[in-house]
């Protein structure tokens, strides 16, 4: 083992910020989504369909989809804390 670590610092911050901005799009979308059960709440699906919908939309879809927004910006932490350490460690090595 060569005791070499190779990194590009540019395309681990452009992936910190892609994390980050995909847990913003997905927030987004659980905005839209709930919207859209507020409108079948207000009648634009009657029926037992449209409480179905409206729920699985409430209960199920949203929470996963934060669920995911969550997972990324945990991911964008560790990534952004693993590039500091290696910034850290190529600085005593210079």
């Amino acid at each position: 083992m060569s005791g070499e670590i190779k990194f590009d610092e540019s395309k681990m911050r452009l992936a910190i910020d892609h994390m980050r901005r995909g847990a913003k799009e997905l927030r987004t979308t659980i905005h839209a989504t709930q919207s859209l059960a507020g409108l079948i709440e207000k009648g634009a699906l009657v029926g037992e369909a449209g409480n179905q919908f409206q729920s699985s939309i409430k209960s199920t879809l949203n929470s996963k989809i934060e669920e995911i927004a969550q997972k990324l910006e945990e991911q964008a932490r560790f990534t952004e804390t693993e590039l500091e350490q290696l910034l850290k460690a190529a600085s005593k090595l210079r």
